[in-house]
């Protein structure tokens, strides 16, 4: 994956992926997931903020999304497993060839 997406779906879900130059500087965050809403919020990358720090957040937010969707929030909350799923995910799209 080279974008982010602007959106995509999970168990029929749709979920908005938007992205804003200044979150972290609001939020003291690279990105969120708001289930309310089914919107993730990210940092947009800049000089500031790699591409790749960006694209590792929209990971490991869209773990958070799929695991609520899918009736998990007790593993949703649990933020060391979400972040090692995240990057999982992220290493190998990355990586493959």
């Amino acid at each position: 994956m080279r974008v982010i997406p602007k959106k995509f779906s999970i168990f029929g879900q749709e979920i908005t992926v938007v992205q804003n130059p200044d979150f972290a500087k609001e939020h003291g965050c690279y990105g969120k997931w708001y289930p309310a809403q089914n919107k993730i919020f990210l940092q947009a990358p800049d000089e500031a903020h790699a591409k790749d720090v960006i694209f590792q957040t929209f990971w490991h937010e869209a773990v958070h999304a799929g695991l609520d969707i899918l009736g998990h929030g007790e593993w949703s909350e649990n933020e060391t497993a979400v972040e090692q799923l995240g990057q999982f995910i992220y290493q190998v799209l990355k990586t493959k060839r």
